[in-house]
């Protein structure tokens, strides 16, 4: 399924505590939920601040694979 690279930006907040194992290094960092081709996605917002995040705005698909084939989709705020 092709959903593209661009979604909007339809919820936010701040993981400050409580991350998952793994992941607690990165703190804090933003999640959010992202509308994506008709989907909504719960996602981490990479390479931005809660401040620079606004309900609305444009997204763009960002993919990690790690090195034991996993992947996640994250997303980034557009330019």
């Amino acid at each position: 399924i092709d959903l593209g690279s661009e979604g909007e930006l339809h919820a936010f907040t701040e993981m400050r505590l409580g991350a998952p194992l793994g992941f607690v290094e990165d703190l804090p960092f933003c999640i959010g939920i992202v509308k994506i081709g008709g989907l909504y996605l719960s996602t981490r917002i990479d390479d931005a601040t809660y401040q620079d995040l606004r309900i609305g705005m444009k997204v763009q698909l960002k993919m990690i694979r790690l090195d034991d084939g996993r992947v996640f989709y994250r997303f980034t705020p557009s330019s």
